[in-house]
């Protein structure tokens, strides 16, 4: 158990860096995305306005 567990955390810090990296870009795309529609709404409404 004690040599599997040695033999697979590299592997598991290596996945999690780039689950944590591709997370990290899908957020940040997503984050960019939803402020400019929110942008696009207030425009719109104080146009209405």
């Amino acid at each position: 158990m004690k040599n599997r567990k040695s033999n697979t955390s590299p592997w598991q810090r290596i996945l999690g860096i780039y689950i944590l990296a591709f997370f990290l870009v899908a957020f940040s795309f997503h984050s960019g995305k939803s402020r400019n529609k929110f942008s696009f709404k207030k425009t719109q409404i104080y146009k209405l306005k």
